[in-house]
């Protein structure tokens, strides 16, 4: 992967899946400082009945789009945000699996 320099950086679009919403924030830099331009929010899918909370990520960055009339994500993008969630979430739940098991280890 190439590395990226931070002076090169001009654009960001961060997510935030909170219980109930998952917030999107789009920031540009602006000369030498970077500006909050808008946020957008969606709720939160991790629950039933979509049990995906890729689906939040991709209305909240939606609601992005539409406040500013960009388009940010294309549908190869999209299957990359969906693919990096899904490894991240797997790593957490690995890693919740390792805490809880050398908790219940050292019971015995």
């Amino acid at each position: 992967m190439k590395e990226i320099k931070p002076e090169e950086i001009n654009v960001i679009l961060a997510t935030d899946c909170g219980s109930t919403t998952t917030k999107a924030i789009l920031i540009e830099r602006k000369g030498n400082d970077y500006r909050l331009i808008v946020r957008g929010e969606a709720p939160t899918t991790v629950e039933a009945p979509f049990e995906d909370v890729t689906m939040g990520v991709l209305n909240a960055v939606g609601e992005v789009e539409e406040l500013t009339g960009r388009k940010l994500l294309d549908e190869k993008t999209a299957e990359h945000i969906r693919t990096w969630i899904e490894a991240s979430e797997m790593e957490q739940n690995r890693a919740r699996f390792s805490r809880q098991f050398k908790k219940s280890d050292s019971l015995f």
